[in-house]
């Protein structure tokens, strides 16, 4: 495996399960989180930690599908972007935190099968390459941890 596709997994893998270099990772972040604080939308914010997750979710579903060479494949602008959950109980929230990790392997899967010329290569239908969309789940990933530490403290 090349050498940027390893920096890009490791990343990847630090955000959800490792030691990242900003603190606390995603799954350090949901640790306590039960099934009624993960739906809790707090005063002034939009969403709660269970959407965030279905976000964050669903463009990684976007990632894979694109590696995977689905041109049609789309989250923008869709009802799979951003998805309301009024509320969970505990076996739906155990099957999102499941469903998560079974994402990040699917993720980490399909990208480790791929070459390093792929980086270069355009995403069908995009104005930007595969390196910049690795990178660019990767900051998402960041992004919404962070706002899922916001959320965090608020619902406790």
């Amino acid at each position: 495996m090349n050498q940027e596709i390893t920096r890009i997994l490791k990343a990847l893998e630090g955000n959800i399960n490792g030691k990242p270099w900003f603190g606390n990772n995603l799954f350090q972040q949901l640790d306590g989180i039960d099934s009624n604080l993960a739906t809790i939308v707090p005063e002034k914010l939009n969403h709660s930690i269970a959407e965030i997750i279905h976000h964050m979710m669903a463009w990684r579903k976007f990632v894979i599908e694109k590696l995977i060479g689905n041109e049609a494949y789309e989250v923008w602008e869709t009802d799979l972007d951003w998805v309301k959950i009024p509320s969970h109980n505990e076996s739906e929230w155990q099957n999102l935190l499941a469903a998560l990790v079974e994402n990040q392997e699917l993720l980490m899967q399909t990208i480790s099968d791929k070459a390093e010329e792929l980086l270069e290569t355009k995403v069908e239908s995009r104005n930007y390459n595969f390196r910049l969309m690795l990178n660019g789940i990767i900051q998402h990933d960041i992004y919404h941890i962070g706002q899922i530490s916001i959320v965090r403290k608020l619902v406790l």
